[in-house]
């Protein structure tokens, strides 16, 4: 099965959200479509079969006294996955490899998948610190997006794609886990990427606004 995942990242009102899958036609698959939107949208937009929800955050504590955090446990029921470790999270709100581990152990344990972002100047330590934290990596999707691939235009090979996502593997001592690649994807560089031994699917950003570009992802002609 491969993965494709939509992150609509900071974009769309509640309005705008429902439009988008009025005009989303997911075309005929058994790979595993994934959108990850804003927590404003869930609870609003239903899931099918074909299609799961991802949240874009998670807190790194528990229940209790944490103003304006959300939870693992507050999210089981609205999303199955959710992502951890983006390089804008990481940017923006300083999220580190420890917080990334912290925030896995608490989403499999609420049963929802995490979706661990890498890239190279934090992959090795961030599965360091994941085996450090689960003793065993498992249950979980890595997704590598090399920085200088997001928005610009200018997506990594496919080829030094599969290198980095075998490397993932290695490190990670499992040679089952997903390893999806994220950067600059569009429909005439997908099957590139999907045709890599190591890549089991896509996370797309930008070219996932547009439900007819992400549906050609899913399906390029």
């Amino acid at each position: 099965m491969q993965y494709f995942i939509a992150n609509w990242k900071q974009n769309f009102s509640l309005k705008e959200a429902q439009e988008w899958f009025s005009r989303f036609a997911p075309p005929s698959t058994k790979d595993q479509i994934i959108v990850a939107t804003s927590h404003i949208h869930l609870g609003s937009i239903t899931p099918s079969p074909q299609l799961s929800l991802a949240a874009q955050f998670v807190s790194p504590y528990d229940n209790g006294a944490h103003t304006g955090q959300i939870g693992a446990q507050q999210l089981r029921g609205l999303v199955d996955y959710c992502l951890v470790g983006h390089s804008e999270t990481r940017k923006d709100l300083q999220e580190t490899d420890q917080l990334v581990a912290q925030k896995v152990r608490l989403l499999q344990k609420a049963n929802i998948t995490p979706i661990v972002c890498l890239d190279l100047p934090y992959l090795e330590s961030q599965i360091r610190v994941l085996l450090l934290e689960l003793l065993e990596i498992k249950n979980l999707i890595f997704a590598y997006e090399p920085l200088s691939a997001i928005g610009t235009g200018q997506s990594e090979s496919p080829q030094r794609a599969n290198e980095i996502a075998f490397k993932i593997t290695t490190l990670a001592h499992n040679r089952s886990l997903p390893i999806l690649y994220g950067g600059s994807v569009d429909p005439f560089n997908v099957t590139d990427y999907l045709s890599q031994e190591y890549i089991s699917g896509v996370l797309v950003g930008s070219a996932s606004l547009d439900p007819e570009e992400f549906a050609k992802i899913i399906k390029p002609s």
